[in-house]
């Protein structure tokens, strides 16, 4: 059974302020000790979060979706991200590529109903069409298929939420569409994560995740030989396939990066 289909969008779409999650992901990537994690969290309460089990609760959650890796390799560049200053953008789009790595039913929500609305050139989407994803998948999943028409709809609502607050949606009953482009240190570092989380997989095209960067894959490699990617990796194309070869190793990118800044 896979468990990475659980409810833990609920809790993290539930984080009044994201800071909290930055801060969270800084202290993690410096090493900090569990303690003074919790002190500064949980005791100190620096974001005001209202009840102690709703802050172990949320520190529990931001753990569980952005901070498992698939390798050392992955681990590597998402800590060098969040030990640097700066880079602002690439960690907001950070926490949705986590979340969809780290969380399967994420990525299906994200793939089958989300990026399908987005790339049709309507400029809404509505929790309910969610919610009738998610009735479909129900179908089909044991784990979904215990869950009461209440989680499905928290899930739903939840989700959305969370892609407001990255900034991807605005609006409060109906979304809307915001214009989503990844900015080109973000591209160069999701091009790394492919390659951190599958090694062995050199065509990106082929990757589950490559969507997630919202660019047509028919796109991607007349994007990718632009000068200013190229520095970061060698690329090669049929048009068919897209094989990456990585020039800096993972613990190298964030400090090429702004020391090109």
């Amino acid at each position: 059974m896979d468990n990475t289909i659980n409810t833990s969008i609920n809790v993290i779409g539930s984080i009044p302020d994201y800071q909290f999650i930055y801060d969270v992901l800084r202290q993690l990537s410096l090493n900090a000790s569990k303690d003074d994690i919790y002190e500064s969290v949980i005791n100190r309460n620096i974001y005001n979060i209202r009840t102690v089990e709703s802050r172990i609760r949320f520190l529990s959650g931001v753990k569980s979706a952005f901070w498992q890796f698939k390798n050392n390799d992955h681990e590597t560049l998402i800590r060098s991200l969040y030990k640097s200053s700066g880079l602002e953008n690439t960690k907001r789009f950070s926490l949705f590529w986590m979340l969809g790595i780290n969380n399967t039913l994420f990525e299906n929500i994200t793939t089958k109903a989300f990026i399908k609305a987005y790339r049709s050139g309507r400029v809404q989407i509505k929790n309910n069409e969610i919610v009738a994803y998610l009735n479909h998948f129900r179908e089909t999943n044991d784990v979904v298929k215990a869950w009461a028409d209440s989680t499905i709809e928290k899930v739903a609502s939840k989700y959305l939420t969370f892609l407001k607050k990255i900034d991807f949606v605005k609006g409060r009953q109906k979304k809307e569409f915001k214009y989503i482009q990844v900015d080109d240190t973000s591209i160069i570092f999701f091009i790394y994560l492919l390659m951190a989380i599958a090694p062995d997989q050199h065509d990106i095209l082929k990757n589950r995740y490559i969507d997630f960067i919202f660019i047509e894959k028919n796109d991607l490699p007349v994007v990718l030989k632009r000068a200013k990617y190229t520095d970061f990796f060698n690329m090669q194309t049929t048009g068919k396939n897209l094989i990456i070869d990585l020039k800096y190793n993972f613990g190298e990118l964030i400090n090429v990066i702004s020391s090109r800044a």
